[in-house]
């Protein structure tokens, strides 16, 4: 099997975004590394020139909010894109990128079923992307004041450029091609890295999916006498083995590379949902409405997805033990085959789960669970509003 299917597009994602690292040194990766620095550099001095404006709207409670949000929002970003930066991440896409080009299935079922979690990881990558991208635009568009001079209230002066409440040193109506570029810019960083830090993690969980499945299917072609390679049963079921304890191992090493990631992200989706609910909730015009109604459906659908993978891993390891059992003829089985069956099975019965510190495991009930504090955050913010 030759090429990075699996990871195609995430890793041209990657690279867009200044992401990637290189494994050769040349001068147009040195030109490259300079590139993501400068992207990331760039959009901290974006997210925190926003903090400047506090000041300025401490008595109204309705753009402060509005701060608020973008500061924490962006800020989550920021540390989600260094946390991706480390030494096991890296690792691992390395070692999914090798192990295409070493690994030759047997079977042509096999081949069918990594190519179909090939397409499936490559089309939710190209979905994620044109969500951001369209509901980031939508907001930019909707967002843009018809005059620059615009006031939002008596105490909410309009010192922002087009989009952000952005203090600026100079009155914006001598120079509205700063303000603009500088929210351009902002939201240009803002939507690339925010399509990194989301797909990146997706793309980890879906490949182990992948391995799961491969499994169950090598353990239900088990009773055949001999494979295409003329591998006996006894040296085929140590290779089912071997990648009963790959699986597991690749667990292991999702949960120590992602634990403060999925830590940040199950935050950050309490925070977005509650605070698109809340600007919802509040925003008087359809004109406002429109970009926190598209903000929140996409926040919901990215949090959905996400915990449905979740979810699939703990499904598709628990039938590890179901398929042994009842698509294996271990009972006439040899007495040494009978015994690794059987460990195999009281093995298979300890779910491989993503789990979170002070969460918990990760599944659909925690989709669930995030939904209802986001109800009791915004039932707070609104009645704090109305007072």
């Amino acid at each position: 099997m030759q090429g990075n299917n699996f990871l195609k597009y995430p890793i041209l994602m990657s690279k867009a975004t200044g992401q990637w690292q290189f494994e050769h040194t040349s001068a147009l990766v040195s030109i490259y590394n300079k590139f993501s620095d400068f992207l990331l550099i760039i959009f901290i001095f974006c997210t925190h020139y926003i903090v400047l404006a506090l000041p300025f709207y401490y008595k109204c409670e309705k753009a402060l909010i509005e701060i608020i949000f973008y500061y924490v929002h962006f800020i989550i970003a920021i540390v989600l894109t260094v946390l991706l930066k480390s030494k096991s991440i890296r690792s691992f896409l390395r070692w999914i990128i090798r192990y295409e080009k070493s690994t030759r299935f047997e079977h042509q079922q096999e081949i069918e079923i990594y190519q179909y979690y090939c397409k499936m990881n490559n089309n939710i990558t190209v979905f994620f992307v044109i969500v951001i991208n369209i509901v980031s635009w939508m907001w930019y568009a909707l967002n843009k004041r018809v005059s620059p001079s615009e006031e939002l209230g008596p105490h909410c002066p309009d010192i922002r450029g087009y989009v952000f409440k952005i203090w600026y040193p100079f009155e914006i109506e001598d120079f509205p091609w700063i303000c603009a570029t500088f929210d351009f810019v902002t939201v240009f960083c803002g939507m690339m890295l925010f399509c990194y830090y989301k797909i990146m993690p997706m793309s980890l969980i879906i490949f182990l999916m992948c391995q799961l499945n491969l499994l169950k299917f090598r353990i239900r072609s088990f009773d055949e006498t001999k494979d295409r390679n003329g591998l006996a049963r006894s040296e085929r079921l140590a290779g089912i083995f071997r990648m009963h304890q790959l699986c597991i191992r690749l667990m292991n090493w999702i949960q120590y590379s992602l634990k403060e990631i999925i830590l940040i992200q199950y935050c950050s989706y309490v925070l977005d949902t509650a605070a698109f609910m809340i600007q919802l909730l509040t925003e008087e015009t359809m004109r406002g409405k429109m970009p926190c109604f598209a903000g929140f459906m996409m926040t919901v659908i990215q949090m959905y997805i996400f915990f449905w993978f979740a979810n699939e891993i703990q499904e598709e390891s628990k039938t590890l033990s179901d398929v042994i059992y009842n698509e294996i003829n271990w009972i006439d089985a040899c007495k040494s085959e009978k015994k690794m069956l059987m460990l195999m099975m009281m093995r298979s019965q300890q779910m491989l789960t993503l789990k979170v510190a002070a969460i918990g495991d990760l599944s659909l009930n925690s989709f669930t669970k995030i939904m209802r504090l986001c109800y009791s955050v915004v039932t707070f913010f609104t009645t704090v509003y109305d007072k």
